[in-house]
């Protein structure tokens, strides 16, 4: 499974919040992916959470119904991340740029 975002900057918060700020991996690059519209997104509903998303990410997988589920962000609840299964026949449909790199602002990572 593939844990994105649906912006560079959550991407972001959702690193910083599972680091240590004195030990964040230096190195960081992001790509895009484009995806077509006639792709099928899965919605992850909020009582759903409440069952705990790991089980659900994993019923998901399994059930091989979409290339794509759209999760609510635990940080920005209005926000959404978005977990791609890359066994689903339509992955190869997605475009995927290459990476590039991504300097952190060093004021974010300040003690």
């Amino acid at each position: 499974m593939v844990y994105t975002s649906s912006t560079l900057s959550l991407a972001l918060l959702e690193l910083l919040v599972h680091f240590d700020r004195n030990h964040i991996p230096k190195g960081y690059a992001y790509i895009a992916i484009e995806i077509p519209n006639q792709i099928y997104i899965s919605t992850l509903k909020s009582d759903q959470i409440k069952l705990g998303t790991q089980q659900v990410g994993s019923t998901w997988v399994q059930k091989q119904n979409s290339l794509l589920l759209e999760v609510p962000s635990m940080i920005v609840s209005i926000e959404k991340n978005y977990l791609i299964n890359p066994n689903h026949s339509d992955f190869k449909k997605l475009k995927v740029s290459k990476p590039e790199p991504f300097l952190m602002d060093p004021r974010l990572i300040k003690k």
